[in-house]
């Protein structure tokens, strides 16, 4: 009964503290976190979601919290990372609790902790997993603690599995996993010991296994790693090893074996790959840290404070929580990321330590009046300038601010939402995006799904695309209806030309979206990346003559399955092509040339349409060339242009019938013509190629061929001619 007073003030403090970031714009991060509780109405097992991509599992956690709502709105995000927030307060109190069994001292600490996460340049607004461990790790070290001076198995277990999920949402947790057994040295109990391990260990193989049904089974070296590393640590100190030398090696080649994503692994290699002396390091640590010391050095003197008394009065249970801040500093450096979020989880000890101070402190009013008169005036002061932080937040103007950040990088987070309404006004439901650069919050924006999950954070903090020859190829496959290029951290050469060169996709501009500087002009950042983002709709005109191209290459390599698919996708969102839906008609209907002839001539009688008289005599010409009838070839293709002009396959066809007759000069006439009409087509671009080899233009007639290869990478006229020339 005493603690309903106290919880229910901290959580009506919190809810209330925290409401500014309500009306705060999605950062990038939410896009990748909350991508899967926006377009998903129940958990699912994917490969693309929780310890697969990268590590978190906060994304089904999301999602069954948006269950329970009515609506699904984006601004429900923001309310569950307040109850998250509101949560872990509770959690630092009860830890303060469990530690120094006073109502009053927890209660403060809380409300210090709501107070740290209120303030703008700690960044709690933004989504990070370090915001999220600190209730996993707080409620493991309670249970721990009270599980050892208890001797209580029960609660060691809870603990054990505290701290798998806190592992599980962020790797580099593993540290604090290693140290907190360090407790149980002050029990003998091996039952602890093992119960604590054993039980982390199993939640990490059921947690995979959930997620992830039997492709689970290719991450349990992931959960090895974090069963052995805290075993090797373990065995070390029980044995009394002092070689840490060896250790240190042995944790470093397990370090090889974990099994996280190509953003992840491209983010370790950039973090780790960064050599900086001390001076860098103190110089990223101070740009990153001065912000939030200026705005809660009154805390952080106060934690300062309760350390220096334990030295003259010692308190196992401040080293405890000086333990878990060097360790939480330790974190931030191990991942060489000094990025001022990941050293958010420091409050949770530091708000202990500094309501512990008050509360060692606040006697000397009574019996040291001076002392105690001039805390009062600190903490006065410290406060003041605090309560004036916090007031600003709710003002309508500090919209858009995230802490230092640039201002910028606010009006780039509310242009998403304006990027996100353009879409859903323009386009289907079911219409797939793709946004090249670090801003998947477009998504949930646009209520539109990305082409593919695997490429949703195309850079991953580095300065190359994560798994770029995966990309483009995805990209070819499966094009995206929409595509937009919002890159606002890396400077790249890519643009709409370069990619539809590299992927042989054509696109077409729709709308261009900036953020405009005083003189109307598009904004810049720090490195020089215009702020101006161009949006694109695939040309499904042409589109569509590339997947009839593809059905085509597959019919002839005898691959009719194959022709089928890319058939009925052309079907799909050209459900009125005559082409299309002919040639899958003829695949499952007719064999033999004189059947194909037969079943053309009875649905020319069925048409009265020129564009489609004109494909069926086109058709028809591939039946006469086939028998090397090219007069009757001839006519019936001098006859489909005369009623459709435009088509670029009957240029393509005359080209070739030239090619085969020997005028050369016409050919190059018919395929330039071709081209001209559409620019995607790969047998035109193969007969060039084999027009310009002849003549001796080696290089010219390579390029040919690689844009065939580029459009249709399985065209194996293309490839043969390619490895033809590449023997001369």
């Amino acid at each position: 009964m005493n603690h309903i007073i106290p919880v229910s003030l901290l959580t009506l403090f919190g809810l209330f503290i925290l409401w500014p970031i309500t009306r705060k714009p999605l950062s990038e991060d939410e896009g990748n976190w909350y991508y899967h509780a926006i377009f998903y109405k129940k958990l699912q097992r994917s490969e693309n979601f929780g310890v697969t991509k990268v590590n978190l599992c906060l994304e089904y956690i999301a999602t069954f919290f948006f269950k329970l709502l009515p609506h699904r709105k984006l601004s429900s995000i923001q309310y569950f990372k307040i109850l998250w927030y509101t949560s872990t307060a509770l959690s630092v109190y009860l830890l303060a609790f469990v530690l120094w069994g006073n109502v009053m001292l927890s209660f403060i600490a809380g409300l210090i902790f709501l107070v740290t996460v209120a303030i703008p340049n700690n960044f709690f607004s933004i989504t990070y997993a370090e915001h999220f461990f600190i209730l996993p790790a707080n409620l493991s070290i309670t249970c721990a603690y009270v599980g050892v001076t208890q001797n209580s198995v029960q609660l060691i277990f809870i603990s054990g599995i505290l701290a798998a999920w806190m592992h599980h949402l962020k790797m580099p947790t593993i540290l604090l996993s290693i140290i907190l057994p360090l407790m149980f040295f002050m029990s003998k109990s091996l039952l602890l010991f093992c119960t604590w391990y054993a039980s982390g260990f199993l939640l990490l193989i059921a947690i995979s296994l959930a997620l992830n049904g039997l492709h689970g089974n290719k991450h349990i070296k992931t959960y090895l790693l974090y069963l052995t590393c805290t075993y090797v640590i373990t065995l070390s100190h029980i044995a009394k090893n002092k070689n840490w030398t060896f250790v240190g090696l042995q944790l470093k080649k397990l370090s090889k074996f974990l099994v996280i994503s190509d953003q992840g692994t491209a983010y370790v290699e950039r973090s780790l790959s960064v050599h900086k002396n001390l001076k860098q390091i103190w110089l990223d640590i101070k740009a990153n840290t001065l912000p939030f010391c200026k705005d809660l050095y009154l805390i952080l003197v106060l934690a300062t404070l309760s350390i220096i008394w334990t030295i003259a009065n010692f308190d196992c249970r401040v080293l405890i929580l000086s333990g878990l801040f060097v360790t939480f500093v330790a974190m931030v450096y191990v991942q060489k990321n000094f990025y001022t979020p990941h050293f958010s989880p420091i409050w949770s000890p530091l708000s202990i330590l500094a309501a512990k101070a008050i509360w060692d402190f606040w006697p000397s009013h009574s019996t040291n009046r001076t002392l105690g008169w001039a805390m009062i005036v600190f903490i006065g002061f410290g406060t003041y300038k605090i309560v004036r932080i916090i007031i600003k937040t709710f003002s309508r103007s500090e919209t858009n601010s995230f802490g230092h950040l640039d201002p910028l990088f606010g009006k780039l987070y509310r242009l998403c939402e304006k990027v996100g309404k353009y879409i859903q006004d323009n386009s289907n439901e079911n219409e797939k995006l793709f946004v090249w650069g670090d801003q998947p919050t477009i998504y949930l924006y646009s209520k539109r799904e990305i082409f593919d999950m695997n490429h949703i954070f195309i850079y991953a903090h580095n300065k190359k695309i994560v798994d770029e020859i995966k990309l483009l190829n995805n990209l070819r496959n499966k094009p995206p209806e929409l595509l937009i290029f919002y890159n606002s951290k890396v400077i790249d050469s890519w643009n709409i030309k370069r990619l539809q060169e590299s992927i042989g996709i054509p696109y077409n501009h729709l709308k261009s979206f900036k953020i405009a500087d005083d003189r109307h002009k598009s904004s810049k950042n720090p490195q020089g990346i215009c702020f101006n983002f161009p949006l694109y709709r695939r040309n499904d005109k042409i589109y569509r003559e590339i997947l009839i191209d593809r059905a085509i290459n597959a019919e002839v390599n005898n691959d009719i399955n194959q022709a089928r698919k890319h058939l009925k996708k052309a079907l799909e969102f050209s459900p009125d092509s005559f082409e299309a839906s002919f040639r899958l008609a003829r695949l499952d209907d007719v064999d033999s040339r004189k059947m194909q002839r037969n079943y053309i001539e009875s649905r020319k009688e069925q048409t009265s349409d020129p564009v489609n008289n004109s494909i069926l005599l086109r058709l028809l010409s591939e039946i006469n060339t086939e028998e090397a009838n090219f007069d009757s070839s001839m006519e019936n293709l001098e006859k489909a242009l005369a009623l459709n002009p435009d088509d670029f396959r009957i240029y393509n066809a005359l080209g070739e019938l030239y090619f085969s007759m020997g005028k050369i000069e016409d050919a190059s006439k018919s395929f330039n013509r071709a081209i001209g009409l559409n620019a995607y087509s790969v047998d035109t671009y193969n007969n060039i190629g084999v027009i310009l080899s002849q003549e001796g233009k080696r290089h010219d007639a390579a390029k040919c061929f690689q844009k065939a290869l580029l459009i249709m990478p399985d065209h194996q006229d293309a490839h043969k001619n390619m490895e033809d020339l590449r023997a001369v």
